[in-house]
């Protein structure tokens, strides 16, 4: 099942992956920023990269990326403020 977002008309969005071709390769140390390994739907964006010939490709324009960085970012946040003061 798709995640989805809500509309300001408040209906339901799917929120759908959407890689996009890269000019360069992503070197080993830049993966995370260019990609999320552990989304439900990378194996559905690497088989589509393949199928378009894409030397190389990114999740930076896909809503899903963009939402699973925030939702780290808001983890690693929470996790600061929970950690006692030495």
């Amino acid at each position: 099942m798709m995640p989805d977002r809500h509309s300001p008309q408040g209906r339901a969005i799917a929120m759908s992956p959407n890689p996009t071709a890269l000019r360069h390769l992503v070197k080993q140390e830049e993966v995370d920023e260019h990609r999320c390994v552990s989304c439900t739907e990378y194996d559905d964006c690497l088989d589509a990269a393949l199928r378009q010939s894409w030397r190389s490709w990114s999740c930076g324009q896909c809503a899903l990326f963009r939402r699973a960085r925030e939702q780290r970012a808001a983890e690693l946040a929470q996790e600061w403020t929970l950690r006692p003061v030495a």
